[in-house]
């Protein structure tokens, strides 16, 4: 998958299942390093303003050892962010009254190390995990240390897929300041090869399949193959398309074609992750799928090109919660030329997350076209590093994820305590992540129908009770914690 479309799935479920209530938090910023790891003065002592909200508005106080919860920011805007943990904002933080801290992720937002020139080929190296994991650990010692003066309360680190992952990582890196880690769709096993680099794939495709009884994953396969046979076609085939469509600027190029192909493929992709039940509309009560299906019925392998490609068309509108009434938006008119990367000095900053993948986050994963219903593109490493100093002038890190934190095999995780994983069985990021016990303090629970993000998510109308049960235990869990770190505390003191 292309790193640069997960901001696409985040905004679809992580951040907006349920945009309840009001926002009580404060807009701040911390002075950030450019460079943890260097060792060179100007890059070390270089600062830069990184975005940070925080809500003591439930906090019990350092006198009572008040927790403190800190979301680890991933690959969107913290206010965004902020929406999607309707569960830690609304359940949690009063529950234990907690002071909590939403940082934003570097080159996100607002937080960019140098400014409008972040995006500088020169400066794509220090957009990493590595270096994002020593800007949270900063500011979870400035808080704790400085502001709140709190030595002694409880740090929970929380966030859902690679928020997750930078949860869990926190806590693994350093213990001693994090006290414990909750996480949700967690693919902390999507690196090295470890997982069948097809299973998200076909997974995504199963989504479709148990839908209904439209054959709608056969009939986007074959609406796949129909529209790279129009991109190798000659010029009257766009036009074709620009008609069936109703675009909002007309394709010109094969590459126009190609750009379809993949947003339809990312569509689809985000509606298998977040096939979550619609909770209002004549709709509500149904899936997501269930509703962006029903343009295949009566259609079949054999349809009319016109009939595929509308219906496939319209589903991706579903899929991206869109009106299929309104136009298509591949693209503005003057974002139809791709730079050349042999004369590019920068590249959009909408190519974070695809530079994190390039650096050392390389997410080993691709579809291989046979069994699932998308455009053959498997993983392949070489492949990948060509495309990454192509673009990026940058040397993936294939493996620094496994080598730093295990993961090889679950049993890697043991000698980590005090981690919370959630994941949704119907989610297709399942199988990369921890889905079962490593030990009494790495916990692993199963959301049986639950899909990405789910259970980080306000309590919504048709809530499973396999979800809530889930969220019961994530609560159960940070109590536990809590009580555990006050009483050792105590035994310290006196």
């Amino acid at each position: 998958m292309s790193g640069k479309h997960h901001i696409i799935y985040l905004l679809i479920s992580c951040l907006v299942l349920g945009t309840l209530g009001t926002t009580p938090y404060q807009v701040t910023s911390f002075d950030q390093i450019v460079d943890h790891f260097s060792n060179e003065t100007s890059l070390h002592d270089q600062k830069w303003s990184q975005k940070v909200l925080i809500d003591n508005s439930s906090w019990l106080g350092a006198e009572k050892q008040g927790p403190i919860i800190f979301l680890a920011g991933c690959e969107a805007d913290i206010e965004s962010l902020y929406l999607g943990q309707g569960f830690f904002n609304q359940v949690i933080k009063p529950e234990i009254g907690a002071f909590a801290i939403y940082a934003e992720h570097r080159y996100f937002g607002a937080s960019m190390p140098f400014g409008a020139d972040s995006f500088n080929l020169d400066n794509l190296k220090f957009l990493t995990a590595d270096q994002t994991i020593e800007d949270f650990a900063a500011i979870i010692k400035h808080y704790k240390n400085e502001v709140l003066n709190c030595t002694d309360c409880p740090v929970i680190t929380f966030g859902g897929s690679y928020c997750g992952q930078l949860a869990a990582w926190l806590r693994m890196r350093y213990p001693a300041l994090v006290d414990a880690a909750v996480t949700s769709s967690a693919s902390l096993r999507t690196y090295s090869e470890v997982v069948d680099t097809e299973a998200f794939y076909a997974s995504s495709t199963n989504a479709f399949n148990q839908t209904n009884t439209h054959d709608s994953a056969n009939i986007i396969k074959e609406g796949f193959t129909r529209l790279k046979n129009y991109s190798q076609s000659s010029s009257s085939a766009y036009q074709d398309l620009n008609q069936y469509l109703n675009l909002c600027h007309p394709m010109t190029t094969s590459d126009d074609i190609n750009k379809l192909s993949n947003w339809m493929k990312h569509s689809f992709v985000t509606g298998s992750m977040f096939n979550n039940y619609l909770t209002s509309g004549s709709y509500a009560g149904k899936r997501l799928l269930e509703v962006a299906t029903l343009y295949f019925a009566n259609l079949n392998v054999t349809s009319s090109d016109h009939d595929i490609f509308l219906a496939m068309r319209n589903s991706a509108m579903i899929c991206q919660k869109k009106d299929p009434k309104t136009c298509l938006n591949l693209f503005s008119a003057s974002q139809k030329s791709k730079s050349d990367p042999v004369v590019q000095t920068s590249v959009p900053s909408s190519s974070a997350f695809d530079v994190l993948t390039c650096n050392d986050l390389p997410e080993s994963m691709g579809p291989d076209g046979i069994h699932d219903m998308y455009p053959a593109a498997p993983w392949n490493k070489l492949d990948k590093a060509a495309y990454c100093l192509k673009y990026y002038r940058l040397v993936p890190k294939f493996d620094w994820v496994m080598n730093t934190f295990g993961g090889w095999t679950l049993g890697d995780y043991a000698s980590y305590s005090n981690i919370f994983f959630a994941n949704g069985k119907n989610d297709p990021w399942f199988a990369a992540g921890v889905t079962q016990n490593v030990t009494n303090s790495v916990v692993a629970y199963i959301v049986e129908d639950g899909t990405h993000c789910q259970d980080l998510s306000y309590n919504l109308p048709y809530d499973s009770d396999s979800l809530k049960f889930v969220r019961a235990k994530e609560k159960e869990f940070i109590s536990s914690l809590i009580q555990e770190k006050k009483t050792k505390i105590e035994k310290i003191i006196n």
